[in-house]
């Protein structure tokens, strides 16, 4: 054999070996594809028509990154690194002057995105499906039907890259909150976790004052109040904050009866940005087996046949979390106070809802196993005489609620609704005296009606002692202009 041949022979081979190895090296790793979002001349209209709000998302983008590569690669003690340095940046720093263009999570989450790249991908899928909604309901030149549809096209091409899409089938909240790993971010990190929550308040609820304006001029001033909501949840954090995870359901009613698609996409996506942050921050999964987990997780979110419930039990979901008011308001008019009572049985993945609040322990179920380490309880039985709907919360306790329906009245009943003004009644000693030695009736909660409608029973409590009379048809001298609402302005 010629003496150049040898050394060229030799080279060959181990050019072969060498591309053997990186071949599968590659083949080990995901696939990083990435698909063009769905064009039309809608695009960028809610940045355009809403800057304030459209901006805001990239800094939540950078808040959610910033958070999982911490997680990934800091010690396990991040309390103070994510409580304090992060949070106040966050909030006193890029929410209030946030980026212009979107940001490029993995450079924020370098270690995060190569271990686990098929959860980065179907969040930014999911979001980008969030801004394109945003785009269709700012184009003044859609009529409703031609934004409803619209939306429901873009649905449809969202869900035609499966390996990357959420289901819009409802899964069961089991997958959040009863796992072994469960819980263990919320109840070490509220404040941060409470920001999080605050982020998918403002991502669903801004549908809704986009479609319940009938101008241009309505709908910027109904984003422009969203907003100050949003912002006052930032005040005392987190007192202010959402307690539990919020739903599509119940804060975007609108949206989520018009597209129940997309608005189930959304529950599952913030449900499985909870399941990451828990099993990022657990000392229950160990480093070497957090991708095999969220891996697992990822897949049961995209599993129509399993840990499921119906479109009507997911309707009523918020209501067994304990209420809108536990999840930061309603996005358009005033807030209820906060909800108290234990949650009501009789909803698949419900044994562990109570434990769904900050701080709160969590529930534990012993039930059947459907995929490794997802623990799904057994359907629990009603209690008997639950009604099949829970009722709303009351009014503040010991306040006198008018009844002659007039629009004074019926703000004012509305105000005394509100927990930013109930907590400033009673930090002012005048009122909170008024309200004790003033009341001599307390409104009963009121019984949910039929969309449109308005019920609220009305039984009387007559203060111990006092004289028997009817005051059915008595109305209470008005009360003083209420105090300037605290934390509803821009920061």
């Amino acid at each position: 054999m010629p003496s150049g041949i040898q050394p060229a022979l030799r080279r060959t081979a181990l050019g072969m070996i060498g591309w053997a190895a990186i071949a599968s090296s590659a083949s080990a790793q995901d696939r990083r594809d990435d698909q063009f979002y769905f064009p039309g001349s809608f695009n960028w209209e809610f940045l355009a028509t809403y800057p304030e709000a459209a901006r805001l998302f990239n800094a939540f983008d950078y808040g959610h990154a910033v958070l999982y590569e911490k997680l990934l690669t800091q010690p396990r003690d991040l309390h103070a690194e994510l409580e304090s340095r992060q949070f106040d940046f966050l909030t006193k720093d890029l929410l209030i002057r946030p980026p212009r263009f979107a940001i490029a999570e993995e450079v924020v989450e370098p270690t995060y995105s190569k271990l686990v790249w098929q959860a980065k991908q179907m969040f930014d899928w999911a979001h980008l499906l969030h801004r394109q909604i945003y785009d269709v309901y700012a184009d003044e030149r859609l009529s409703p039907a031609q934004r409803d549809a619209r939306i429901e096209q873009l649905t449809d091409y969202y869900l035609s890259r499966p390996e990357y899409a959420f289901r819009p089938v409802p899964k069961s909240m089991a997958l959040m909150d009863e796992q072994y790993y469960s819980q263990v971010f919320r109840k070490g990190y509220p404040k941060f976790n409470g920001l999080i929550w605050a982020y998918h308040w403002l991502q669903v609820g801004l549908y809704e004052p986009l479609i319940i304006g009938t101008t241009r001029a309505e709908r910027k001033a109904g984003v422009q109040a969203t907003l100050a909501r949003f912002w006052s949840m930032l005040k005392e954090p987190p007192a202010n904050m959402p307690k539990v995870m919020p739903m599509t359901s119940a804060i975007a009613p609108r949206f989520s009866a018009a597209h129940p698609r997309a608005a189930v996409i959304f529950d599952n996506l913030h449900m499985m940005h909870d399941i990451i942050s828990d099993i990022l921050a657990a000392d229950t999964v160990p480093r070497a087996d957090k991708r095999k987990v969220i891996y697992a997780a990822l897949a049961e979110f995209r599993d129509t046949t399993r840990n499921v419930m119906t479109l009507a039990e997911w309707r009523g979901m918020a209501q067994m979390m304990g209420g809108i008011g536990v999840m930061g308001g309603p996005a358009s008019g005033l807030l209820s106070p906060l909800a108290s009572g234990e949650p009501l049985a009789g909803m698949p993945g419900m044994a562990g809802v109570a434990a769904m609040q900050h701080g709160a322990a969590p529930a534990r179920d012993t039930s059947s196993r459907s995929m490794s380490g997802m623990v799904m309880p057994s359907r629990p039985e009603p209690r008997p005489g639950t009604p099949d709907s829970a009722v709303a919360h009351p009014p503040m306790p010991g306040m006198v609620m008018p009844e002659d329906g007039s629009a004074q009245s019926k703000l004012l009943e509305a105000m005394l609704r509100d927990p930013v003004i109930v907590r400033r009644i009673e930090a002012v000693p005048t009122l909170r005296r008024l309200r004790l030695e003033g009341a001599s009736q307390v409104a009963t909660p009121a019984v949910p009606a039929a969309p449109g409608r308005s019920v609220r029973p009305s039984v009387r409590v007559r203060p111990k002692g006092a004289a028997s009379r009817d005051t059915t048809n008595a109305r209470p001298k008005p009360m003083s202009p209420m105090p300037g609402m605290p934390g509803m302005k821009h920061p």
